[in-house]
């Protein structure tokens, strides 16, 4: 019997005579990395064989796939003719086409960053194909580029060694981490800027910056390097440097590449796909349609809007497509006059009573019950926990319980939250947000 993956109670008499094996650890962690990688490999070559049998072959689906690595591979032949002939115009020499290659990679990936794989998706294949050739390219010719520039900077000052660390440094970690970095900060300030404007969105994802999911894991993996550069980590990085300076053997040069990728490699690919999901599930979430009240010279009309476009002062109706139980949006109650013959409604509020319930903002699992607006203004800008909880203000927030008590034609006036807790789960307060980026 192993008696070291025996979950029983065992006696000390029969492990007392048993010899140490000091090598366990490293037996262990070997095992559990080769059955993690030979699962891996074994479902993607199911995958693989599967999608390209004979039987399953679809010349749709094979152009889909074919047409994005085609444009890929031809934009970055064009970009390198391009840059090339740019530095001979401006420089008289091809010699600093790597300047203006990065110049290229900044402004296609500066543009990605701007945008969120979260609220919009390209639907046309040459779309598609097009954005997706385009961040390809900027990401080669930011790793191409900053290696290039480092070895020209540093290659009179430094030996061949030292110039090729410095310019894997650079290339590898810096530069990519501090675009990564600078993506996450603007998308932080975006957001707040959509929430200040009354956006009902669902922002659980680490970094949803990207027009493709190409941007987007480029983004993920370097912002997670840059934020888990640990000193433990550093050391490792500074033996492998060490290692390719001063050994001469190959083999030797390598050998702390794998326990550094052991170490970073499957934290990184469990990132990775539990971030795909949060980034599905933000999308369904932030385009989900609600029908939203409109009052025009012909008198009421319903529109169909997007959760992301949702605006403060906004009417949505509390129909079925609302989940009651665990509101999707934020704002103030109200009730709205409507005529029984025409349907029609009035920009009058009228009295009815409702209830919520804020378990999952301060853990109290009481129903709160409240009155509708007494009018279409309202004295607070935001909508805020405290004054729901004294029955001052008739408002829900996300994630709050919303019992409507039989009552018909309630809507939900869209208002920013005053401290917004992007899940369901608690949060710890930072200035008037709270962030929540569960794993």
């Amino acid at each position: 019997m192993d008696v070291r993956n025996s979950k029983k109670i065992l006696s000390f008499s029969t492990v007392k005579d048993k010899p140490i094996d000091r090598t366990y650890f490293f037996k262990d962690k070997t095992r559990r990395l080769y059955s993690y990688f030979s699962k891996a490999f074994q479902e993607m070559y199911s995958g693989v064989w599967s999608a390209f049998a004979f039987d399953h072959v679809n010349l749709n689906d094979l152009k889909n796939a074919m047409l994005p690595v085609v444009s890929s591979g031809a934009m970055i032949l064009a970009g390198n003719f391009t840059t090339k002939k740019m530095s001979q115009y401006y420089t008289e020499t091809e010699e600093y086409d790597f300047v203006f290659k990065f110049l290229l990679a900044a402004a296609i990936l500066s543009f990605s960053a701007l945008h969120r794989v979260t609220d919009k998706k390209i639907k046309t294949t040459n779309g598609f194909s097009l954005a997706v050739a385009g961040e390809v390219m900027a990401i080669v010719y930011l790793y191409s580029s900053s290696f290039q520039a480092t070895q020209f900077l540093v290659s009179e000052t430094m030996s061949d060694n030292y110039s090729l660390i410095a310019g894997l440094g650079v290339a590898g970690l810096l530069v990519p981490g501090t675009a990564a970095y600078a993506a996450k900060k603007t998308q932080n300030l975006l957001l707040k800027r959509e929430y200040a404007i009354g956006a009902q969105r669902s922002d659980t994802a680490l970094m949803a910056a990207g027009l493709t999911s190409v941007a987007n894991i480029f983004f993920q993996i370097h912002y997670y390097l840059f934020s888990e550069m640990t000193l433990s980590r550093f050391f490792q990085l500074i033996l492998i440097a060490d290692a390719i300076l001063h050994d001469e053997k190959f083999l030797k040069r390598i050998r702390d590449l794998p326990s550094f990728s052991a170490d970073m490699g499957p934290p990184i690919i469990k990132n990775l796909l539990a971030q795909q999901i949060k980034l599905e599930q933000d999308f369904k979430n932030n385009t989900r349609e609600y029908l939203v009240l409109r009052f025009t010279e012909k008198g009421s009309t319903f529109v169909k809007i997007q959760g992301h476009h949702l605006r403060n002062g906004d009417l949505v109706l509390c129909d079925d497509r609302m989940d009651f139980s665990s509101m999707p949006v934020s704002g103030e109650i109200v009730a709205l006059e409507q005529n029984p013959e025409t349907l029609e409604f009035y920009p009058r509020a009228i009295s009815r009573k409702i209830s919520t319930n804020l378990q999952k903002h301060n853990g109290e699992n009481n129903r709160i019950e409240l009155p509708t607006k007494s009018s279409l203004t309202s004295p607070y800008k935001t909508v805020d926990l405290h004054a729901i909880h004294s029955g001052k203000q008739p408002a829900v927030l996300v994630g709050s319980e919303l019992y409507l008590n039989g009552e018909k034609n309630i809507f939900i006036q869209i208002m920013p939250a005053k401290e917004r807790t992007i899940s369901s789960g608690y949060a710890k307060k930072i200035g008037n947000f709270r962030y929540h980026y569960s794993a």
